[in-house]
């Protein structure tokens, strides 16, 4: 299932101009067959362009024959013998696809100076495009698309039966706000990264990731401190992946025969307990505070992490937690609202 919007160029559109106007955008990548697909890195957000020619005049009237009704329909004819290009995005999604989603579709609409047609539930209709009118068209769509997401797990009657089921598609679910709160931290990124080097600090502005924590099953968020990169710390990361320098240990290491030299060891630690122990330094930018930690996580010894970390240190994060896409974490509130 997937929200299907209609644009319809007032002015003559080609293949060529939609491909001029997709090819010349960030985080676009055109597929050579007059489609251009959208993702974000940061965010996870995805959804794609297609650019479709005029109905030829024998699909015309084959659609006609199939629906009297569009015979005298006037307004229709025009838009099958007119280029048009299709909007998709799958539902089932966090609810803020459709908040980035948005600025991208109206970006389109005012340079291609576009009509829409907008057959979802609630939606817009035909005519003029709406910020609104999309995001009331694209709530109301995914709502469904989790309706029968619900139905197909009917055993689920409570949240932690339903978080089984989302993980047995590789999905998790988490509240609304903290949903938002991670995408509006990960959309930023590139801006703060910008407002620090402005202020001479050579710091890295990590995104934040979803995952479920192996020891204690909890669903968390989580930021990458590396073993030599001074960090942010986002108040948005629950937990901090810590990666740390290979250890040689015991007679192995005497001899230079210890863990390969691009070995590296992972620890998965409370956010809130290592700011409490690491030396932490703050700076104001883009209207918050930014905590970061002027060294990298390999500054410090085991002994250090022993207590954070409750647990040794693993070769592979996927031992220490389950990460999950942003696109498949699933809101909370949504279900909680189709409740019976």
């Amino acid at each position: 299932m997937s929200y299907d919007l209609y644009l319809f160029p007032r002015g003559a559109a080609s293949r060529a101009d939609f491909e001029r106007y997709f090819g010349g955008r960030r985080r676009y990548t055109l597929d050579g067959d007059g489609g251009a697909a959208y993702e974000n890195p940061a965010t996870g957000v995805y959804f794609s362009f297609s650019y479709l020619p005029p109905a030829s005049a024998a699909d015309i009237a084959a659609e006609i024959e199939a629906t009297p009704e569009y015979a005298d329909d006037v307004e229709w004819r025009a838009h099958r013998e007119s280029a048009s290009i299709l909007f998709n995005m799958n539902y089932c999604r966090p609810h803020v696809f459709g908040v980035e989603a948005v600025d991208e579709v109206a970006a389109v609409v005012e340079a291609l100076h576009c009509d829409i047609e907008d057959d979802q539930i609630d939606g817009m209709g035909r005519g003029p495009f709406t910020r609104d009118g999309f995001l009331q068209g694209w709530n109301a769509g995914n709502r469904l698309g989790y309706r029968i997401f619900r139905l197909d797990a009917p055993e689920a009657a409570g949240a932690a039966e339903l978080q089984g089921a989302a993980e047995q598609h590789g999905m998790l679910i988490a509240p609304s706000q903290r949903i938002a709160d991670v995408w509006v931290w990960n959309s930023r990124i590139e801006q703060v990264q910008d407002l620090l080097a402005q202020r001479g600090l050579d710091v890295f502005v990590p995104r934040v990731s979803w995952g479920r924590a192996a020891r204690s099953g909890d669903v968390i968020t989580f930021a990458v401190w590396g073993p030599d990169i001074p960090t942010v710390m986002p108040n948005e990361a629950s937990h901090v992946l810590v990666t740390l320098g290979a250890k040689p240990s015991g007679l192995l290491a005497r001899l230079g025969l210890g863990r390969r030299k691009d070995a590296q060891r992972c620890l998965l630690v409370d956010r809130v307990r290592l700011l409490a122990m690491a030396p932490v330094e703050r700076v104001k930018a883009g209207g918050r505070v930014i905590e970061y930690c002027p060294v990298g996580g390999g500054a410090f010894d085991d002994a250090f992490y022993a207590g954070l970390s409750r647990g040794m240190p693993a070769d592979d994060p996927q031992s220490l937690l389950r990460i999950v896409s942003s696109g498949g974490v699933l809101d909370a509130d949504i279900f909680e609202a189709l409740a019976p």
